[in-house]
């Protein structure tokens, strides 16, 4: 490979990553415009009471969903314990493990810290190290 198939290599990289952009952008947008039409729909439907609407292509229904946050989840986690659902109930995800992984091996590296650095974090596997690309302007 030369330089000119190199640079028209990373060309082609930065236009898929302009278009995965615009993509995003995109989908916001048409997510509120979705958005806007459901609560329009909605409120048609309750302000004729009615709950389901066969609109030729299928039907649709009018339903409750519940969405909650957690404002303190260590009185959560002590309540999914006491229900004994806290070990199925609660994850880390591999990229936030992978997050802490990389934190602690930075720190470990800078203090020179070897136990850390051969033996790594108990119940997380060693790290598989990958090479890839780093995008700056």
């Amino acid at each position: 490979m030369d330089v000119q198939e190199l640079q028209s290599i990373c060309r082609k990289m930065l236009d898929i990553r302009k278009t995965i952009k615009e993509y995003t952008d995109e989908t916001k947008m048409l997510n509120g415009q979705l958005t806007k039409l459901k609560t329009e729909v909605i409120e048609y439907l309750e302000g004729q009471g009615l709950k389901n609407f066969n609109h030729g292509d299928g039907k649709i229904s009018v339903v409750d969903k519940r969405a909650v946050k957690i404002l303190d989840k260590f009185k959560f986690y002590e309540w999914l314990k006491a229900r004994g659902s806290f070990e199925e109930t609660v994850s880390v995800t591999a990229a936030k493990a992978t997050e802490i992984y990389n934190e602690e091996w930075e720190a470990a590296q800078a203090e020179g810290d070897i136990d850390f650095l051969t033996k790594g974090i108990d119940g997380l596997s060693e790290p598989n190290v990958f090479r890839t690309l780093s995008f700056r302007k």
